[in-house]
């Protein structure tokens, strides 16, 4: 009888044994599976950023291209022509509001929502208005005191590198 009992708890510990076994072959399927999940999400979460920075990307120009006299008003900034005091308002409104978008986008790339290529297209208007009129270089200098540090000192080293002498005149002007 004691023979029986230790060949039954001999069985028992082998069955243990092979639903422990059993057991973490689940629990590594199931990590396996979570980690795949948290990709996908992580992936997600990455495009909504670039698609809402484009959005705003896109509203910011929109103005431009839908307004005739918010086309004029753009126009007359990028070629140094004499601005009233409304227009001044509006152009440092947009001056400020390409700004603060470049600035979320370098913090989203400070977070790894968005790589350097996005970064460097959610800037292009701050850089080509940095780039192309003198007018901008105001509006900048007066924020960049506020902005994050680094992203001063990238959109400086992008600007320095498209336009080491200054501002380049504006491809719209010479159109007139």
């Amino acid at each position: 009888m004691k023979e029986k009992l230790q060949e039954y708890a001999l069985i028992a510990e082998i069955i243990s044994g092979i639903a422990i076994v059993i057991s973490l072959v689940f629990v590594g399927i199931q990590i396996q599976q979570g980690t795949e999940e948290t990709a996908i999400n992580t992936s997600a979460i990455r495009t909504s950023a670039y698609q809402d920075l484009t959005g705003q990307m896109l509203d910011i120009y929109s103005g431009i291209t839908t307004s005739p006299q918010l086309a004029e008003l753009f126009y007359k900034a990028h070629c140094g022509q004499a601005l009233s005091p409304v227009e001044e308002v509006q152009m440092r409104t947009y001056g400020i509001q390409t700004i603060r978008h470049g600035d979320m986008a370098y913090q989203m790339y400070e977070q790894g929502l968005i790589n350097q290529d996005q970064l460097g297209n959610a800037n292009a208007i701050l850089l080509a208005n940095l780039t192309q009129t003198q007018y901008f270089h105001g509006i900048w200098n007066g924020l960049r005191v506020t902005a994050n540090p680094a992203f001063v000192a990238y959109i400086d080293e992008m600007v320095e590198s498209v336009t080491p002498n200054g501002p380049t005149p504006s491809p719209w002007c010479s159109s007139r």
